[in-house]
């Protein structure tokens, strides 16, 4: 359905009036939405990475991204992990099925086992951001991406929500992860991947950089 609406926050307005004309997907998604949720996408393995290093210990209560209570967890962060790994496979295996239904002369195996939680996010995040053009043009396009866009926004609250901490908002200049992070109080920077440390100044001069490389291109 090449021209169906796209279901983005594009629409918003002609979902809630009906006035004017929707935006359409190509096929399902704008050109627009289907940018950021690849980022969302690729940025969904850092926030998971940060979460769990900004939270794990802290009281914070465990909740579902669509805001459902669930029972008190000794580690919401590892509730998170979780879920988010499960999100992650259960839209590999869906757009597995969906190519096998399609193609089944050419039909994809099983996915293979992948280790731990970290390492199974990691992968299955690359595997999904390869096939991301496919995923997005099939019949699960939709609730894919709704769903990837609900997680990166709860992420991104997790690593602000109770933990006396601000999230950087510029890759480590040695490891290139987006783990930078203050605490409260303090007037420096570290790494939760390498263990890099930036002065506030230092870290100023690198955020005022990257505004001149984002403005440049």
């Amino acid at each position: 359905m090449p021209d169906q609406p796209c279901p983005g926050a594009c629409n918003t307005g002609w979902r809630n009036t009906g006035e004017g004309e929707p935006r359409p997907g190509e096929p399902v998604w704008c050109r627009t939405d289907t940018t950021r949720i690849r980022r969302q996408l690729t940025e969904l393995d850092d926030l998971a990475a940060l979460v769990d290093y900004l939270i794990t210990g802290q009281k914070i209560p465990a909740t579902s991204p669509a805001g459902a209570a669930e029972s008190p967890s000794p580690s919401p962060s590892g509730d998170d992990l979780f879920d988010l790994k499960e999100m992650l496979l259960g839209w590999e295996d869906a757009y597995r099925h969906e190519h096998n239904r399609r193609y089944p002369e050419q039909p994809w195996l099983s996915r293979p086992h992948r280790g731990t939680i970290a390492s199974v996010t990691t992968t299955t995040i690359a595997w999904l951001t390869s096939h991301l053009d496919g995923v997005l043009a099939a019949d699960c396009a939709a609730d894919a991406g709704l769903e990837v866009g609900q997680w990166h926004r709860y992420l991104w609250s997790r690593t602000r929500a109770g933990t006396g901490r601000r999230r950087g908002v510029i890759p480590c200049p040695r490891c290139e992860y987006m783990l930078l992070a203050s605490a409260a109080g303090t007037d420096y920077w570290v790494c939760g991947h390498c263990g890099r440390h930036l002065a506030e100044d230092e870290y100023q001069e690198l955020c005022d950089v990257h505004r001149r490389l984002e403005h440049a291109s």
